[in-house]
């Protein structure tokens, strides 16, 4: 871009317009990384009261309305898997129970990217049991 703008003279105008591509193409760049280890980490929660794994489990089932909860009691995990929206196909909530005082959360999406619906069941988990 800066080459055929020195070179052949382009203009200032097409130069303009390159910038504004690169700049708009960096800044989704940026957002879709920030989004894809957003989706990687867990958040540990501590518990304001002692929950067991099945309580965990049943609260899950009320508040994300969902059937398809997962437990393995060997290694203290809960997965649930959401119904799907118009704006996600559906998310893999992750909990694992550290100790009696806290646990670590995740809401991963189906697809590549959500609007916002991961983040809202965080926010909801957090609620839940902060």
């Amino acid at each position: 871009m800066l080459f055929n703008f020195f070179k052949f003279q382009t203009g200032l105008p097409i130069f303009l317009i390159g910038l504004c591509f690169i700049s708009v193409g960096t800044a989704f760049g940026i957002f879709t990384a920030k989004r894809l280890t957003q989706n990687l980490i867990f958040e540990e929660i501590t518990l304001v009261q002692n929950i067991d794994i099945d309580d965990i489990a049943d609260k899950i089932k009320v508040i994300f309305k969902t059937n398809n909860i997962h437990i393995d009691r060997k290694n203290n995990v809960v997965t649930a898997m959401t119904k799907g929206s118009a704006f996600s196909w559906g998310e893999l909530i992750t909990i694992i129970k550290l100790d009696n005082s806290s646990i670590l959360i995740n809401s991963r999406p189906n697809q590549p990217a959500t609007i916002i619906k991961d983040r809202q069941n965080i926010k909801k988990l957090k609620q839940m049991f902060a």
